[in-house]
């Protein structure tokens, strides 16, 4: 499956290249990534430029907030799939490729999510977000 990686960026220097590398390193899923700064004033565009990927590409707007940022990326992306991804956070090596199998079976879900973990600078688990109210784990 093809995947469109949207990542609203607002000051986020200390996190973004974990961010980038996640959406990059997922297995078995092919994707393009779509950086929308949104106003930043930090180095944060310094970082991405040091990543040389053909399948990133960055796009600037005055700061209008993340949700905006994410229209942005929804209106440039080229492929069928949408990923929102924030630029201090970063997934798991198989988040995409198990999310899209799960679709790939069930033609009639139209979109999926899943567990967060609030983790420390050394990757240690500090909380598990727990889902909504009356969704289980094995859904």
């Amino acid at each position: 499956m093809k995947i469109s990686v949207i990542i609203p960026l607002f000051n986020k220097q200390d996190f973004i290249l974990y961010s980038v590398q996640s959406a990059l390193t997922q297995k078995n899923v092919e994707i393009e990534l779509l950086v929308i700064d949104d106003g930043s004033s930090d180095k944060s565009l310094e970082m991405i430029s040091s990543v040389s990927d053909t399948r990133i590409r960055v796009f600037r707007q005055n700061n209008l907030g993340p949700s905006a940022a994410r229209n942005y990326g929804m209106r440039e992306a080229r492929y069928p799939l949408i990923a929102f991804l924030d630029g201090d956070d970063y997934w798991a090596s198989t988040k995409l490729l198990e999310q899209t199998s799960y679709l790939e079976k069930h033609p009639e879900v139209s979109a999926v999510y899943c567990q967060a973990l609030r983790v420390d600078f050394d990757g240690n688990t500090i909380y598990r977000k727990p889902f909504g109210t009356g969704i289980r784990d094995e859904d």
